[in-house]
């Protein structure tokens, strides 16, 4: 939803709620949320979509979002009895909201592995940068770039181990 669509939706509507009441539920969706400022505001566009059907069920403007706001949205939208499985991004709130409204919750593979690789990245570079303190402590007379060429070799090494391990 673009920045332009949600400015008129507020202009005309003053807010926005939809739900597609002709679908038949699966009891699978996915959760997500997207921001953007309009007139200096945050605007929140929540989106629920059924992943079996592959069509959206809901989607809501508001100008605030809590744990409440989302809660509601997804509680007012999918009754208790088409509740299976949901699938949300990382962040830690959903864990309880899911488990509140009974759906057995899942991490999106995308955001789970963009984060298992941020963690990898800033554990190897600290790991590198303990080595090369070690290195120049062990062996005084080579020189930085001798050092940096080092550290590169071993880097790629650790990459390539964890990759092996990771895949």
């Amino acid at each position: 939803m673009s920045h332009e669509t949600i400015r008129k939706a507020l202009l005309v509507e003053g807010e926005f709620y939809y739900f597609n009441d002709e679908l038949k539920l699966s009891g699978y969706y996915g959760y997500d949320e997207q921001w953007e400022r309009v007139n200096g505001n945050w605007v929140y566009y929540l989106v629920l979509f059924d992943l079996v059907n592959n069509v959206p069920v809901a989607s809501m403007l508001t100008e605030i979002l809590n744990e409440n706001v989302i809660e509601n949205f997804i509680y007012m939208s999918i009754p208790f009895k088409d509740r299976v499985a949901i699938v949300t991004d990382l962040k830690p709130e959903y864990d309880k909201i899911m488990s509140k409204l009974g759906f057995i919750h899942q991490h999106c593979t995308f955001h789970l592995e963009k984060n298992i690789k941020s963690n990898m990245k800033k554990k190897i570079n600290k790991n590198m940068t303990n080595y090369h303190f070690e290195l120049k402590n062990t062996h005084p007379k080579y020189s930085d770039d001798n050092l940096d060429e080092i550290i590169k070799k071993k880097k790629e090494e650790v990459k390539k181990r964890n990759m092996e391990i990771y895949c």
